[in-house]
């Protein structure tokens, strides 16, 4: 966990907000109230203040927003440092072998904003689910449980004797 996500986590904690060691997928209830601040955070202090020029705004908006989704992970058990690399690692893939930059550009038929970058012939997918079961894999060897993204509760060793 880096320290942000160490940061965010500590906050929750606090707050009495739920938090998780292990990727799990979060009760409806509680997923709505993500989708709710996240939605609010972006629509009621992000555009505005990027629409009006406000940098102090738009610094606040997008750090705030960043907390929230930062929250939501922790609260999923999702790792941030690790998605990001697989994310940033993905990302860079989009370009050509010689470092070449494709983009989308209006009236390309995409529908994809102007200027977005494409992704190259190197592209590839970042395996989330592969992640995922990494991060299981991780929390189970230190709890000493088998688990997978298809069966999140884990079961337990033999050897356990609590087995």
């Amino acid at each position: 966990m880096n320290n942000m996500q160490a940061q965010v986590r500590d906050f929750r904690l606090k707050a009495g907000l739920s938090v998780s060691d292990t990727p799990r997928v979060i009760d409806p209830v509680d997923a709505q109230r993500h989708i709710q601040m996240i939605r609010d955070e972006f629509e009621k202090e992000l555009v505005p203040a990027l629409h009006s020029g406000d940098l102090a705004g738009t610094y606040d908006g997008a750090i705030d927003l960043i907390y929230f989704l930062v929250g939501l992970l922790d609260d999923s058990g999702l790792n941030l440092q690790a998605g990001f690399d697989l994310a940033a690692r993905s990302n860079l893939s989009k370009f050509g072998p010689n470092g070449e930059r494709y983009y989308y550009r209006d009236g390309d038929g995409s529908g994809e904003p102007d200027g977005k970058v494409k992704k190259g012939p190197d592209y590839f997918e970042p395996d989330w689910v592969m992640l995922i079961n990494q991060l299981i894999g991780a929390h189970a060897r230190r709890e000493g449980t088998i688990v997978s993204v298809h069966n999140p509760n884990g079961l337990k060793f033999p050897s356990d004797p609590a087995v």
